[in-house]
This record gives C-alpha cells, structure tokens and sequence, in this order.
C-alpha cells in the first residue's frame, strides 16, 4: 500500500531543495560582495565580516571571479585578497 500524501510531499520537497540552495547561494554571494565593497579582503576576512565558512567563500569567490563580479590579487606577503570589479 502507497501513501499518496507522503508521495507528493516527498517529491514536493525534493523540488524545493535545489531552490532554497540556489537562494542561499544567492545570499551569500550578496553578502560577499557587500564585504569586498570598500577594499579588497582576504577569505578570513570575509568569513568575520558575513559568518560564512571560509570553504564556501572560496567555492562561491571563485563562482563570482569567473561571472566577472570579484577579482583577486596576491599581496606581496602572497595573500590572496578579493575585491569587486
């Protein structure tokens, strides 16, 4: 015997899963380029800034290097800083 509720609430939330993480994606890579508004930041500096996990900075980061919206440049001590275009 199937469920026919539980059916549709289960393939109703997995339509939903994608789209609540391509709206979070969003927020942060908001959230990111407000941060790299006034001077070019380094990932540790993001993460204090918007309390994002620097890992996801850096996927994100790189996301919006290759859109053309962040830019990177290495210090002379060889931190990676990013800041908008």
């Amino acid at each position: 015997m199937v469920n026919v509720g539980e059916s549709i609430k289960s393939a109703i939330s997995e339509i939903q899963t994608p789209q609540g993480e391509d709206t979070a994606s969003k927020s942060d890579e908001q959230a990111i380029l407000k941060a790299c508004v006034d001077k070019p930041l380094t990932v540790a500096l993001i993460s204090v800034k918007t309390g994002i996990d620097p890992k996801r900075i850096k996927s994100l980061a790189e996301h919006l290097e290759a859109e053309g919206m962040l830019s990177t440049t290495i210090t002379e001590s060889g931190q990676i800083k990013y800041w908008i275009n």
